[in-house]
């Protein structure tokens, strides 16, 4: 992984702000269409996606921040998933919130600057163990 690249790549997404929670989120609730249990899990969402949208681009700037120290970020994405699937997350939603997150950043990485990042490189299974 080239983590300057990737932090470069975030420090432009980041600067739209709220704009890539807001995006992130209406990619994701049109992709919940095809994903029974995900919009199950959408339903649950308050009218107003402030706090969530706050928790992304809190969660998004530790894990690309950390990026070098893999450790300390698979030790906090542990500790995400295990909230998420406190509000029934299961690994059948992985690829619809993936790809509403890829496109999400794809899309800022595009618009905010010389393209420095996108999606190439070996994938691993949204069911593939982190450790």
């Amino acid at each position: 992984m080239d983590v300057a690249r990737l932090q470069a790549s975030f420090a432009l997404v980041a600067k739209a702000g709220d704009e890539v929670a807001v995006r992130f989120y209406s990619e994701l609730f049109l992709r919940a269409q095809a994903y029974p249990g995900l919009r199950r899990i959408l339903d649950l969402f308050p009218a107003s996606l402030q706090a969530q949208r706050a928790h992304l681009l809190e969660a998004l700037a530790k894990i690309a921040g950390g990026a070098d120290r893999l450790d300390e970020v698979t030790g906090y994405l542990a500790t995400l998933g295990a909230d998420h699937r406190h509000y029934g997350a299961q690994a059948g939603d992985h690829p619809a919130v993936g790809a509403a997150l890829i496109a999400t950043l794809a899309h800022f990485a595009a618009t905010r600057g010389p393209r420095t990042w996108k999606p190439t490189g070996p994938r691993r299974s949204a069911s593939s163990p982190t450790s």
